[in-house]
């Protein structure tokens, strides 16, 4: 093939192809604003900046229609008028035509694929955040379609809402009015027909006559809090409590996750491979790893508070403060109730107090508590990780809550040799920098809990963590082999354009619009469905991967067939 024609075909796919690509991106953009419209509503700013930022991901997404477009355009412009037949009776083969299609196939496949791996995650996660921008407003909308906000721990239930303006000396908080709402917090718990499962039952309400709605921003994080007026405040269940009224109810502040979600499709290629390579920073499994290793620091310290009690009979620890306090048992041994709490007993009547804490001063004064009951409760400071990596002076030192909590006590000076009053029950928390090789749990990864050498971890726990993992799993393998995918259809879309171009000889728009129509929606359409395949995937992921690129293997079979049979005519 010669260079002239090679540029003669070449230019015409390229006009074709960027006059298809434009007109395709304009019509998507324009149609991803429909739902943010209808949901959220939006104002002309945030249409402006949504517009802006779909443009990227919305031609990146029309490149595989707009090349078979392009191809199918062409070539059909090209059998319609002849000039096939031409180049054939100059001995120009049919495979050599399609060289500036091979050459513009290859292009749009590396610019999609460079666009899909770095441009289009960022441009993505821009429209989201212009969404969610107002929160506001999203807050208004939603009231005024449902009358319900539904969170995880709460929701709120209003008659109407007004966007206050905002306040200047608060940088970023966001107000809303509610009027005759009402807020009901909810506890939760265990499923009776399921114990891995929990239930949320409605544990407190609030009402007024209207309130106030306080948005702040904090990170991944935003701090929803209210003001109430003319609030009331009453128990589900009373059980001796009473209905409470005030001029003005606090709903204390909750912080509430991000509307903007974790999305394998907001993330880079690199990103994506961090988190194949570490998924328990995961937003999915990062709370629940969190959460194990809080109970393995726990479970971890009382095992040895309890073997050192049982043991030598005693258990000391100092606070920051100096002080030392040296815990005793009884005769009974030491052991733990369903809730992993120590307790010490007392081994004697029901009146004996045996077992005694100690507390000892810097100046050497010394306090002694007898009781006939004593309870440990380890608690590790549970901080987020991002908390966690803002805050160097809490991530290179870590607490240790302990809590006593003494049953039937009595304190008694030794130095005076005196006895206070008996005291029904007693409690006292102390905070101990965290053991160093408690801290070091902090980096186990999630490995290390779904083995089944993990001591205090339930089979139930491993499943609900295995299968946890392998939906992030899944869902990373099938966004990385979809973008893939969706590039290497350029590729096979093109070469099955030439084909049916010169088969229907057609140049019109309309036919190369028909014949272009099918083969690009299959493969779009298998791509799709094998990442949402994979994304709820509870068994391998091979039939997702499977419908992903299957497009593309029956694209590609069809242009070998079609090429082969021109090459014959």
């Amino acid at each position: 093939m010669s260079q002239t024609l090679f540029w003669y075909v070449f230019r015409d796919l390229l006009r074709i192809f960027f006059l298809a690509a434009g007109t395709l991106a304009g019509i998507m953009s324009f149609g991803g604003l429909l739902r943010p419209l209808t949901e959220h509503g939006l104002d002309a700013g945030q249409v402006g900046k949504m517009l802006t930022f779909f443009t990227p991901a919305m031609t990146t997404y029309s490149f595989p229609v707009a090349a078979l477009f392009a191809t199918s355009m062409v070539y059909g412009r090209l059998g319609a008028d002849n000039e096939l037949t031409a180049c054939r009776a100059t001995g120009i083969s049919y495979l050599s035509l399609t060289m500036p299609a091979l050459v513009l196939g290859l292009l749009v496949a590396i610019v999609s694929l460079v666009s899909l791996c770095f441009i289009v995650p960022r441009f993505t996660l821009k429209v989201e955040q212009v969404v969610y921008s107002n929160l506001a407003q999203l807050i208004e909308n939603k009231i005024a379609r449902n009358h319900e906000l539904e969170f995880d721990t709460f929701n709120v239930f209003a008659q109407s809402a007004e966007v206050l303006p905002p306040d200047a000396h608060q940088p970023g908080e966001q107000r809303v009015k509610l009027i005759a709402p009402i807020i009901i917090n909810y506890s939760q718990v265990d499923d009776p027909e399921d114990p891995t499962r929990k239930l949320k039952v409605p544990a407190t309400y609030m009402m007024g006559s209207q309130a106030d709605i306080i948005l702040r921003p904090m990170g991944p994080f935003v701090q929803f809090s209210a003001v109430v007026e003319n609030g009331t405040r009453f128990m589900r269940e009373l059980n001796g409590s009473s209905q409470v009224g005030t001029a003005v109810a606090e709903f204390a502040p909750v912080k509430i996750n991000s509307p903007i979600r974790e999305d394998t499709k907001f993330m880079t290629i690199e990103e994506l491979k961090n988190l194949y390579n570490a998924p328990e920073n995961s937003q999915r499994l990062i709370d629940e790893v969190h959460r194990l290793i809080c109970d393995e620091q726990r479970l971890t310290y009382l095992t040895g508070m309890m073997t050192a009690l049982n043991k030598q009979g005693e258990f000391q620890f100092e606070a920051p403060d100096g002080e030392l306090y040296v815990l005793h048992r009884s005769n009974q041994p030491a052991g733990t109730n369903r809730d992993n709490v120590l307790v010490l007993q007392s081994a004697g009547a029901p009146d004996e107090r045996q077992v005694k804490l100690e507390r000892r001063t810097r100046d050497g004064d010394s306090v002694v508590q007898l009781a006939r009951e004593i309870r440990v409760n380890i608690e590790p400071e549970f901080l987020q990780p991002d908390v966690l990596a803002a805050d160097k002076t809490l991530k290179d030192n870590p607490r240790l809550v302990i809590t006593l909590e003494g049953y039937d006590v009595q304190t008694r000076d030794p130095v005076n040799d005196r006895q206070s009053v008996s005291l029904r029950q007693w409690q006292r928390e102390i905070n101990l920098p965290m053991p160093a090789d408690l801290s070091a749990m902090r980096a186990h990864r999630i490995e290390h809990f779904r083995d089944n050498k993990y001591p205090w971890s339930s089979s139930t726990q491993r499943d609900a963590l295995q299968k946890d993992e392998h939906r992030v799993l899944s869902k990373i393998t099938g966004e990385i082999h979809g973008r893939a995918a969706l590039s290497v259809s350029c590729l096979t879309l093109v070469m099955i354009g030439c084909g049916l171009g010169m088969m229907f000889r057609s140049g019109n728009f309309l036919s190369a619009f028909a014949v272009s129509f099918i083969p690009a929606m299959l493969c779009i359409a298998l791509v799709v469905t094998g990442q949402q395949v994979c994304a709820r995937a509870t068994g391998s992921i091979a039939m997702g991967l499977s419908f992903i690129w299957a497009g593309n293997v029956i694209v590609a079979i069809l242009t070998g067939i079609f090429l082969v049979k021109l090459q014959r005519q």
